[in-house]
């Protein structure tokens, strides 16, 4: 893999004062020991195909500034960790919370690969590979908590199913925590899953859905623990679902965006809609986001303390101001959505994250 863009000789060039960090902007101090001083927090977007490059071999995490969108650290991927072509990889579950590890799969052997952030913050370099037994292949890693999460998909004669594994981060050598079986959907495949906000296993086609009334519409949830995981709303007669690449809300609330009979992003319509259970679960109000707008929200990444959330349109990222009582205000505009060679043609949001301290 060639240097990236603010990439020279593995070290991440960074600007002093008021200079730029490679070809598309942003700012971030140096040591006075000369050591980098990489500051990960912003909004983290994993680009496939960074800087215009090639999007197999050109892959980073970007953290942008939420206001302008100006680039503050690129810290770059092991080459060919992430498939350009899959359109709503949760990228957002890739990553440990301190941003110290890295998870991806070998499609090759089938085996789990752990990266750690090198410490001039430049690069993810290779920590440990967990080799799956002769019948099975590993893939689907997630990181949650201390703990790296993934699926076993048996191979061998005579056995079938998908299961979910994990292990400790820092015990990978590990014999892996047998967590649950994943039944199959309508459509024959293994079913949705996912690590709930509580470090949870939430395996979809396990909970049951639930109706919840409300006077703006018709709304279905399935929740795990007290989060909203899934919610379909269905208001004058369109639907609007969860947007499953992005992070989840957590808790009793949740951000639908619109979508069509098959369940594909209805490119037609604007905006998006913020959902909120209330306190006993029986009803719910939906707040219209965006829905001034001239196309459909794709992502969002909520403020670290949930007063704000960061939408993306096909265009813009935006800011909504999220109110005490739930409500949202109205949206800003902020700066033009950085592009990715991908097949999407956007990078995918990791999380939007604060400066430690």
């Amino acid at each position: 893999m060639g240097p990236l863009p603010g990439v020279v000789a593995g070290l991440l060039v960074l600007a002093t004062g008021c200079g730029a960090l490679g070809e598309n902007g942003g700012n971030a101090g140096a040591a006075a020991d000369g050591e980098v001083a990489t500051e990960l927090s912003g909004l983290a977007l994993l680009h496939r195909g960074y800087g215009g490059g090639d999007p197999e071999q050109d892959q980073a995490l970007v953290f942008h500034d939420p206001e302008t969108g100006g680039e503050t650290a690129a810290v770059e991927l092991p080459e060919g960790a992430v498939d350009p072509m899959a359109p709503e990889l949760p990228a957002h579950s890739l990553f440990s919370a301190d941003w110290h590890y890295f998870a991806h799969a070998s499609p090759d052997s089938g085996a789990m690969e752990l990266a750690a952030l090198a410490e001039d913050g430049s690069a993810y370099e290779a920590a440990a590979t967990l080799e799956p037994p002769e019948d099975q292949t590993w893939g689907d890693p997630r990181i949650s908590g201390d703990r790296l999460w993934f699926t076993a998909e048996s191979t061998g004669e005579g056995q079938e199913g998908t299961r979910v594994l994990s292990v400790a981060l820092d015990e990978t050598e590990g014999t892996p925590n047998q967590e649950g079986a994943l039944p199959l959907d309508a459509n024959g495949q293994p079913s949705d899953w996912a690590v709930d906000p509580d470090d949870e296993l939430y395996i979809r086609e396990q909970q049951q859905t639930t109706q919840v009334g409300g006077g703006n519409g018709d709304l279905v949830v399935r929740e795990s623990g007290d989060n909203v995981m899934n919610a379909t709303l269905t208001t004058n007669g369109e639907q609007w679902q969860d947007l499953g690449a992005s992070p989840a809300w957590g808790g009793d609330s949740i951000v639908v965006g619109p979508v069509d009979a098959n369940g594909e992003v209805a490119e037609e319509r604007a905006g998006a809609h913020l959902v909120a259970l209330d306190e006993n679960r029986q009803g719910f109000e939906s707040t219209e986001l965006l829905g001034g707008g001239d196309a459909p929200v794709l992502q969002h990444a909520p403020a670290p303390n949930r007063d704000a959330l960061l939408l993306q349109s096909t265009s813009a990222w935006h800011r909504v101001d999220i109110g005490d009582d739930g409500g949202a205000g109205q949206a800003e505009e902020l700066f033009p959505s950085p592009r990715d060679t991908s097949m999407a043609g956007y990078p995918l949001v990791v999380r939007w994250s604060e400066p430690e301290g």
